[in-house]
């Protein structure tokens, strides 16, 4: 196994960089786009599939990513938005979250399902997106553990005491609460089971626009993965955890050491790349 990692990685964010490039091979492939588990093509089987990626639009320069990314993988192309954050997949299932239906919004939902089904030649599940988030990518969502297992975000987490909760945020509580509900059924009825991570976004910083866009000018749409540790990247023997500094940092390593025994887990603190919309996994891409 290579890990691949984009230069804009390497030079914004060195420490998670080489917290990472000093364990493994790694690859680093030129591109002003952190994301590269986004636009690098989506292993098939055999084969690598290359979809279009959804923020190569120009609103955000750096976001742009070259034509050219990935040549030596011989990636066959598809006219199909399909970012590489929203395929989590094992040998036989993939979950892809219904964000993949508004992201091609031109094709009848039973032609893109057909589409898929083809491509994947796998069981697909297709899972709700989370409340209020505009990416929609399952890879926040949801990890295999083991070919009957899930590992999904535990959203009961409190992260303050609830009646000092402003309403909006009371309420945005119960929807995540109810979206935990919807997602457990769906795993449920297609016969996994599931197991919770520990979810600490309730401890984003609270910044205005105007505070985000200061501390944070190379970010794009404010959508901050704050508290995701399910973001993490599995390698062969070694899982690369993300961390906040912050006392929910503990509980979630606990639950990476009891639940990956065979496993380093090395935590990488992430505050700073989370707020700019992803984590360990969005940042590398494995072949």
């Amino acid at each position: 196994m290579s890990v691949y990692m984009s230069s804009a990685l390497q030079e914004q964010f060195p420490r998670v960089f080489h917290a990472i490039a000093d364990r493994e091979e790694h690859e680093v492939i030129p591109s002003t786009n952190l994301w590269i588990r986004d636009w690098m093509p989506v292993k098939i089987d055999n084969y690598f599939a290359k979809f279009l990626y959804k923020d190569n639009t120009g609103k955000y320069p750096w976001m742009l990513v070259p034509n050219d990314c990935c040549p030596h993988f011989n990636a066959k192309r598809y006219r199909y938005y399909l970012d590489g954050g929203n395929v989590v997949q094992n040998d036989s299932t993939v979950f892809i979250t219904e964000q993949v239906f508004e992201n091609n919004w031109r094709i009848l939902a039973t032609d893109l399902k057909q589409f898929l089904k083809d491509i994947f030649r796998k069981k697909i599940i297709y899972i709700p997106v989370e409340p209020g988030d505009d990416l929609g990518h399952a890879d926040g969502i949801i990890k295999f553990k083991d070919d009957k297992t899930v590992i999904i975000n535990d959203y009961s987490m409190p992260t303050r005491p609830v009646p000092k909760l402003p309403t909006v945020e009371i309420k945005l509580r119960d929807a995540w609460m109810r979206y935990s509900d919807k997602l457990e059924h769906i795993l449920d009825n297609n016969g996994f089971d599931v197991i919770k991570i520990p979810w600490a976004y309730g401890k984003c910083p609270k910044l205005t626009e105007r505070e985000f866009r200061a501390r944070y000018p190379l970010a794009d749409e404010k959508n901050e993965g704050y508290g995701y540790y399910i973001n993490y990247l599995q390698t062969n023997g070694k899982i690369y955890f993300p961390i906040f500094e912050i006392g929910e940092d503990r509980a979630a390593l606990e639950f990476m050491y009891n639940h990956f025994p065979d496993h380093a887990i090395i935590p990488i603190e992430c505050s700073d790349l989370s707020m700019l919309g992803g984590l360990v996994n969005c940042v590398t891409w494995e072949s």
